[in-house]
């Protein structure tokens, strides 16, 4: 095993490519490759960069082969583990994927946070999914999460393309409410 400063290193350059519009996560992964022939153990945050440089790629079941493999050596995803495997799926266009991301999150204890719900409220508003949106959004006003300035415009955003302008405009007058803005 090596130590952990060689790990936080790699975790560095992971985190660069997947930043980087111009990489790809096939850079990503001859990174993590590299790492992994160094003898460097991979964490949960170095995963949920690779999956995060999988989703910058457009690559979501790129991304699932990333998390079933994490899995598979015994890391324990965490949130934001998810969470990147979520908007992967979201920017797939692969919403229902998501959602079984988000149903396997809540069956491994993960508590899911504002990102996450975000992200599967934008995957449900990207299909025409306005009602499973709404449906997101009271769950997670259910389990008291905060929802913040992405969460609304999408919420809204997704009514306003369904033709439901009575809701977005209930939305955006809570949103002026709640966010104050």
């Amino acid at each position: 095993m090596v130590e952990s400063g060689s790990q936080s290193v790699s975790q560095s350059v992971i985190q660069s490519v997947r930043q980087s519009d111009s990489q790809t996560a096939d850079e990503a992964m001859r990174v993590f490759e590299a790492m992994r022939a160094a003898g460097v153990c991979a964490d949960a945050i170095t995963y949920s960069a690779l999956i995060s440089a999988c989703e910058k790629g457009g690559q979501w079941a790129r991304a699932r082969e990333v998390f079933e493999a994490m899995r598979a050596e015994g890391v324990r995803p965490n949130a934001i583990t998810y969470n990147a495997l979520i908007s992967a799926c979201e920017k797939g266009g692969a919403w229902e994927r998501a959602l079984e991301v988000f149903e396997e999150m809540r069956g491994e204890g993960v508590r899911p946070d504002v990102i996450t719900y975000s992200n599967l409220i934008a995957a449900c508003e990207k299909a025409g999914e306005w009602e499973r949106a709404l449906g997101l959004w009271d769950r997670m006003r259910e389990e008291a999460i905060v929802a913040d300035t992405v969460t609304y415009s999408t919420l809204i955003v997704a009514c306003e393309r369904s033709g439901q302008w009575q809701v977005a405009e209930a939305l955006f007058a809570e949103a002026k409410r709640t966010l104050g803005k």
